[in-house]
């Protein structure tokens, strides 16, 4: 028997009903930008905005977006990313005589 889908207090919503929300929002708010492209391009870029988002908000995701351990204990992934190095700049080109 299926058992009935679990309603939830706004606190407590999964980082993906947060993420739905959001989308939804989203989609509500660009729904004039959804005619210059095709649907296909359109749910993409708002799926990806949508995480971007939820990302960012601390009830969603266990931690701040200051980048300190989330509720498991373990660093957030942009916590733990280092920079790249500079690339390294290219030596000029020696100038050639303009005598022959």
């Amino acid at each position: 028997m299926p058992s009935a889908p679990k309603k939830s207090s706004k606190s407590t919503l999964s980082k993906k009903e947060v993420r739905h929300q959001i989308a939804r929002k989203l989609e509500a708010a660009l729904a004039e930008f959804k005619r210059s492209m095709s649907e296909k391009k359109f749910k993409a870029r708002i799926k990806k905005a949508s995480k971007l988002f939820s990302d960012q908000i601390p009830s969603a995701n266990g931690h701040s977006s200051n980048g300190r351990a989330s509720a498991s204990g373990r660093p957030s992934a942009s916590a733990t990313k280092k920079a790249a190095p500079a690339p390294a700049k290219k030596a000029p080109r020696a100038r050639k005589s303009a005598a022959h």
